[in-house]
């Protein structure tokens, strides 16, 4: 089944859309039907899905009306943002709240103007609707966002030099947790050397995590016993990419610690014939 990814709103995650008899192509504007009315929104891509993954959607796709064409993106393409954002703010300040506004968007009907902020807690914005409202005479939707979102608005340049991934091809932001870290070995850098601009793990640890965790699963796991050549030990470390372990004989007069390659095309449980031997005492 073949679906399309149309972002409405830039913060908010790509909305799966039924195609139906539409000709499409990447970068259209389309008019969505949304449960909120009919919004616009941009064609980043396609998406297939299996029966299987196609029966788990039913129901929560949305359907593509048609092309925009000008008329329908007039409102859109001629809204003042940072008036609106500029007035906003204004509330937010007579009101006293600790929110940063970050984004504005208007519907394409014009009934409906939306904020985006972002907030350390819950914010209660009941009295700000209340003056927006009557500011705009039209209906208020206020939306808080994460920090992750803020990026993708505002974009920037990753520590890579490149333009931030969330801002250019990424159409949704999966979760990426210190699990994601850990299995690469790079949790010991520091929180700030493998966070993003937004504050939160960098959205590329999770570029490699399949293939690390495939590798993880041919290495025995830290704190596991090994035998080499009659001798026991601990694995005490592993290198993933290179596929080795440092193993901690039992026997200090031994040789203390070593590393081993461990070669993951022999029977795990024979582990002596696993290990080639490249012995580094420490």
């Amino acid at each position: 089944m073949k679906l399309a990814l149309v972002q409405i709103y830039p913060w908010e995650r790509a909305s799966l859309c039924e195609i139906g008899e539409w000709s499409l192509s990447i970068g259209d504007r389309l008019l969505v039907a949304t449960d909120t009315g009919t919004e616009v929104g941009r064609l980043l891509g396609f998406k297939y899905l299996s029966e299987e993954q196609a029966q788990a959607w039913a129901g929560h796709t949305k359907q593509i009306l048609g092309l925009a064409n000008a008329d329908d993106c007039r409102l859109i393409d001629s809204f003042d943002k940072s008036a609106a954002l500029n007035e906003c703010q204004r509330f937010i300040d007579q009101c006293q709240l600790e929110m940063k506004l970050v984004d504005a968007a208007i519907s394409a009907d014009g009934h409906r103007l939306t904020f985006a902020f972002t907030a350390e807690g819950r914010v209660d914005f009941r009295e700000l609707v209340r003056l927006l409202s009557h500011h705009f005479n039209c209906q208020i939707r206020l939306q808080q966002i994460g920090t992750r979102d803020e990026a993708k608005i505002f974009g920037g340049r990753g520590i890579c030099g490149r333009p931030l991934c969330c801002s250019t091809f990424l159409t949704e932001l999966s979760s990426v947790t210190s699990e994601v870290a850990d299995i690469q070995g790079v949790s010991h850098r520091g929180s700030e050397r493998i966070s993003g601009i937004c504050g939160r793990l960098m959205c590329c640890l999770a570029y490699e995590a399949e293939g690390y965790k495939e590798m993880a699963q041919k290495l025995p796991e830290v704190g596991s016993p090994w035998e080499i050549e009659g001798e026991n030990g601990i694995v005490i470390d592993r290198n993933i990419l290179k596929g080795t372990i440092m193993v901690e004989l039992s026997d200090k007069q031994s040789g203390g610690s070593i590393v081993i390659e461990v070669d993951p095309l022999k029977p795990s449980e024979n582990k002596s014939s696993m290990a080639h031997r490249r012995w580094k005492k420490h």
